[in-house]
């Protein structure tokens, strides 16, 4: 079986419950292997059989399922693109791609072996190699140092950091989803995706326990609304309240 994952951003989820009600709603649908649904990063992870479901007939899942769901921006790097004909003939392949709603492909992106110009103050915009110049970089949001990295011809430098002073030359050796930032948001996404069976039995033991206080705080209502003395409301109100906020917040959403 050919199988293909899919990564669909959602909104609309609160609790663990949500999630579990989620993951319930999908993994009914035919031709769906998995599905992992992380409360963190608000995203449905979901292996599927590639010849059943499309990506907009899951979409069309979390949108039945009353979830939200977002669309989100992907960008590639593309080597070998030279005039607008080259854009011409691929803008209509990938607006066929499943999933893909819009497609905007700009000539002038950075590529590989691409020399950059830095001055001061700006950011740098892919990893690479410094060529001429020197300059102290501001790599705090990476390594968490907070002094600045002189660099000289042959050091590395990496995308997102900052140059502080100076103003240098860097030919780009990785771009996109190759350089190290975007590797560590990919690393920290699976990471966060991913499940230990200890956290799965919690989603199942939420998915009870939710219904289940909203029910005790149901009959809470019904006990002292029929037994309870006067005011009747203010005891009704004040007492089924506290059963949902003590035992779990979520059932107040």
């Amino acid at each position: 079986m050919r199988q293909g994952t899919v990564g669909i951003s959602v909104g609309g989820r609160s609790c663990a419950s949500c999630m579990a009600s989620l993951e319930t709603a999908l993994g009914r649908m035919p031709g769906v292997v998995h599905v992992n649904v992380n409360l963190a990063t608000q995203r449905a992870t979901i292996t599927y059989d590639a010849d059943v479901p499309s990506v907009q007939t899951l979409a069309q899942a979390v949108e039945d399922a009353r979830y939200q769901v977002r669309t989100e921006t992907v960008t590639l790097p593309i080597h070998g693109m030279t005039c607008a004909a080259c854009v011409n003939t691929l803008e209509p392949g990938l607006r066929k791609v499943n999933g893909v709603l819009e497609v905007e492909i700009a000539l002038e992106a950075v590529r590989v072996g691409d020399l950059i110009v830095v001055r001061p103050g700006e950011k740098i915009p892919v990893d690479g190699l410094v060529r001429e110049g020197h300059s102290s970089v501001d790599e705090s949001m990476l390594t968490g140092e907070s002094l600045p990295v002189e660099k000289s011809p042959g050091a590395p430098v990496v995308g997102a950091s900052l140059s502080k002073a100076g103003m240098f030359v860097f030919e780009a050796t990785r771009v996109g989803k190759e350089t190290v930032l975007a590797q560590i948001i990919q690393l920290v996404e699976s990471a966060q995706g991913s499940k230990a069976p200890i956290q799965r039995l919690a989603d199942k033991v939420a998915g009870v326990f939710v219904p289940m206080v909203v029910g005790m705080a149901a009959l809470t209502f019904a006990v002292w609304y029929a037994l309870g003395p006067a005011p009747a409301f203010t005891y009704v109100l004040s007492n089924g309240m506290a059963v949902l906020l003590i035992a779990c917040h979520c059932g107040t959403g």
